[in-house]
C-alpha cells in the first residue's frame, strides 16, 4: 500500500471514528430513553456554567437540572447564559409544556414566558404568556383559552388556577355544559354540577343558561346556576335581571335568595333570605313596582304567575299578572314611583304598603296594571301594636295599630304639604278587618262611610276648605 492510499484510509477512518463517538448512546442512563451523551453532557454543562447550547434531543431525555429537580425534555433546545430560552417540550412537576419559551424552574414549581400548549393537572392552557406555576398554584398573564373541570374560558387575562377554583381578571367568555358566561371581569369560578361564580368588584355577567334563557349578574356577590331545562340559581349579594317582552325583572340580594326558573316564563319562585327586593320594569314606567322583604321579616317566598297553566302553593307572596292581582302576607314591603297628572313625579319610589305584623293583604290592580282598586287586610286583630302603614299617596297615611286601650285602631296622619306638592292616588279603595268601615279615596279625598256616619279629610287647598275659610 503506497503513502498516498495509506493516508487517505487514515483519514477517513479518524472521521468515522469521530462521528461514531458524537452519536454513541446510553440506553435509557443518566439521559433517560435513548439520550445522546454528548448532547446531553453538553446541555448540562450549559446550564451549570451559564454557558450557551444549542440542539435536538429526537427522543424524550431525563435531564438533570441545576435545582437538584429532573425535567424530561425533547426536540429542540436552545440554552443562553444557563437558562433555557426556549425548548420544543418540557415535561416538569406533573406539568406538559409545548413550545416553551424561557423557562426556570424555582424552588417550587416554575416560569415560562410563554407557552403554545401546558397540561397541569387536568388544566389545559393554549397560547399562554407570563406563566407561573408556584405551591400548586398556577397564573398566566393570558390565555388562549383554558379548559378547567369540563369547562372553557376563553381570550382570558390575569388567571390564577387553583385546585378547586380559578380566577380571571377578564375573559371574553366560559362555556360549561350548556351554561355560558360572557363578558366576564373580576371573576372566581368553581366548576362542578353547578357553575358558582363570586365577582369581586362591581361588575356585569351576561349568563346564558341551559334553556337557552339570558340573565344578567350584576354587582360584587357571589351566583350559582345548574345544568338543568329549568336552572335554579342563587345569589348572594348583586342583582340578578332578566329582560322580557315589554319589561325586565331583577332581584336585588343583600343577603341570599333562592330563584326557581322556567325555561318558559323566566323567574317563577324567589326564597328571600331578608334583606331582599323583587323589581318589576315595565317600558311603562308607571307600572313599576318592587316588593321589598326587610331584615325583620323571616325567610320570604315570593311567587310570580304568568300564565294561567301555572298554579302555585305554600308561598307567602304571589304576584299574580293574570288575575292581576297580589296577595302579601307577613311582613313585607310595596313601592310604587309616585304619579301626578298621570304622569311619574319622581325617580324614587316611595312605600304604598308596608306590612308590619303576621297579616293577609291583597292588592288588586286595574285592567292595565296601572293602578290599585282595592287594598283589602285581613288578620289585623290576631296582631298587636302597629300592624300596617298604607298610604295612598304623599298626603294620607293610613295605620292600622294598638292604641293605649289595648285595641287596634285605624289612625289616618296627615303630612304637611302644600297643593302643588300633592302626589296622585295610587289606590283608590281601602278596607281591613279591623271591624272599621271601608275607606274610598278619589283626586286626594279621603271618606269613611259606615252608612250611617262619614268621616271626609280633604287635601290641602281643596276647594271646600276654601268656601268655609271664606
Amino acid at each position: 500500500m503506497n503513502k498516498k492510499v495509506f493516508f487517505t484510509f487514515l483519514l477517513l477512518f479518524s472521521i468515522f471514528t469521530l462521528s461514531l463517538s458524537s452519536s454513541i448512546t446510553y440506553g435509557n442512563g443518566i439521559g433517560g430513553e435513548g439520550s445522546t451523551s454528548s448532547t446531553e453532557q453538553a446541555f448540562r454543562e450549559a446550564l451549570e456554567k451559564q454557558g450557551s447550547f444549542e440542539g435536538t434531543f429526537n427522543q424524550p431525555q431525563i435531564i438533570n437540572l441545576p435545582n437538584g429537580q429532573t425535567a424530561r425534555i425533547s426536540g429542540n433546545v436552545e440554552v443562553k447564559s444557563g437558562e433555557i430560552v426556549s425548548a420544543d417540550s418540557i415535561n416538569y412537576l406533573n406539568g406538559n409544556l409545548k413550545n416553551v419559551k424561557n423557562f426556570k424552574a424555582t424552588s417550587d414549581g416554575y416560569t415560562a414566558s410563554s407557552i403554545s400548549q401546558l397540561e397541569q393537572d387536568n388544566v389545559l392552557i393554549t397560547n399562554g404568556v407570563g406563566i407561573s406555576f408556584s405551591s400548586g398554584i398556577l397564573t398566566a398573564q393570558h390565555a388562549d383559552s383554558l379548559v378547567k373541570d369540563g369547562s372553557i374560558t376563553t381570550n382570558a387575562n390575569n388567571i390564577k388556577v387553583k385546585t378547586k377554583t380559578f380566577s380571571v381578571e377578564k375573559a371574553d367568555s366560559l362555556v360549561s355544559e350548556g351554561i355560558r358566561v360572557d363578558g366576564i371581569q373580576d371573576a372566581e369560578f368553581n366548576i362542578g354540577d353547578k357553575i358558582e361564580v363570586t365577582t369581586n368588584s362591581d361588575v356585569s355577567l351576561k349568563i346564558t343558561d341551559g334553556a337557552f334563557n339570558e340573565y344578567t349578574f350584576k354587582g360584587k356577590g357571589n351566583l350559582n346556576v345548574d345544568k338543568s331545562q329549568n336552572p335554579t340559581y342563587i345569589i348572594k349579594g348583586g342583582t340578578l335581571t332578566k329582560t322580557e317582552n315589554g319589561y325586565n325583572e331583577s332581584i336585588e340580594s343583600n343577603n341570599s335568595i333562592i330563584v326557581e326558573t322556567d325555561k318558559t316564563f323566566g323567574f317563577k319562585c324567589l326564597t328571600i333570605t331578608p334583606v331582599g327586593s323583587y323589581f318589576y320594569n315595565d317600558n311603562d314606567l308607571r307600572k313599576d313596582f318592587v316588593i321589598n322583604v326587610p331584615k325583620e321579616s323571616s325567610v320570604y317566598k315570593l311567587c310570580l304567575r304568568k300564565n294561567q297553566i301555572q298554579q302555585f302553593k305554600d308561598y307567602n307572596g304571589l304576584v299574580d299578572f293574570v288575575s292581576k292581582k297580589i296577595e302579601l302576607n307577613g311582613i313585607v314591603n310595596y313601592l310604587r314611583y309616585p304619579l301626578k297628572n298621570n304622569q311619574i313625579a319622581s325617580l324614587l319610589s316611595d312605600f304604598v304598603y308596608k306590612g308590619l305584623k303576621n297579616v293577609k293583604t291583597l292588592l288588586v290592580l286595574d285592567k292595565d296594571l296601572l293602578l290599585l282598586n282595592n287594598i283589602e287586610i285581613k288578620n289585623i286583630l290576631q296582631n298587636k301594636q302597629q300592624v300596617t302603614i298604607t298610604k295612598p299617596n304623599n298626603y294620607y297615611n293610613i295605620k292600622e295599630m294598638e292604641l293605649e286601650d289595648g285595641k287596634i285602631h285605624r289612625i289616618v296622619e296627615l303630612n304637611q304639604l302644600n297643593k302643588n306638592q300633592l302626589s296622585q292616588d295610587i289606590f283608590y279603595n281601602y278596607e281591613s278587618d279591623s271591624l272599621m268601615p271601608k275607606v274610598k279615596i278619589n283626586n286626594n279625598v279621603l271618606v269613611q262611610d259606615n252608612g250611617k256616619n262619614s268621616v271626609t279629610f280633604l287635601p290641602p287647598e281643596h276647594e271646600r276648605i276654601n268656601q268655609i275659610l271664606g
